[in-house]
């Protein structure tokens, strides 16, 4: 999980007392940035990156915390470069059911997925009916391709270099931005 896959939500306090700490920093006191990970406190320095985090035993008498912000993280996916490597979805990962998103339980040995829905529903289809989560590149090469397939299929045979420059028209027309193309 990257950086970009992090989203914070304020709490309180100046969201700018987090500039210099570590991405997952969930509270700072004006010298430490903290994270809570089970009853545990852990503590980093200020610009301290490099380090990483520490095991605090305890936290200080004094300690006031001055800003405090919810990390929010990205589910896991389970993509169509998953499924083409072979790879099942993990626990916890989310992919489609009849245009439903599901989160992964487990998989069982018959070949069923032990997924919830939105509403914490169990459901337990079929793993051949389910469909991976596509990142927003794979939807943009689906979507060319499904445009020049389009195309062929209206004109007579066509040369390779007339879909190579049919490919590149649409690259042109529709550049792949990195956000999900609707």
């Amino acid at each position: 999980m990257t950086d970009n896959d992090i989203k914070y939500k304020a709490i309180f306090g100046d969201m700018a007392q987090f500039n210099g700490m570590m991405p997952d920093c969930e509270f700072v006191d004006g010298t430490y940035g903290y994270k809570r990970v089970g009853k545990a406190f852990y503590y980093c320095e200020r610009h301290n990156e490099k380090y990483g985090w520490s095991l605090s035993k305890k936290l200080r008498i004094d300690f006031r915390p001055i800003a405090m912000r919810h990390i929010i993280k990205a589910p896991k996916r389970w993509t169509v470069e998953d499924q083409e490597a072979g790879r099942l979805p993990e626990v916890g990962s989310i992919f489609t059911y009849r245009d439903e998103t599901l989160t992964c339980l487990f998989i069982d040995g018959d070949g069923e997925i032990w997924a919830h829905d939105i509403d914490n529903k169990i459901v337990t289809p079929l793993l051949r009916d389910c469909k991976p989560i596509e990142t927003p590149r794979e939807k943009y090469d689906r979507e060319r391709d499904e445009w020049v397939n389009s195309l062929r299929n209206k004109l007579p045979p066509l040369n390779m270099s007339f879909i190579n420059g049919m490919i590149k028209a649409y690259e042109e027309i529709r550049p792949f931005t990195g956000d999900d193309h609707d």
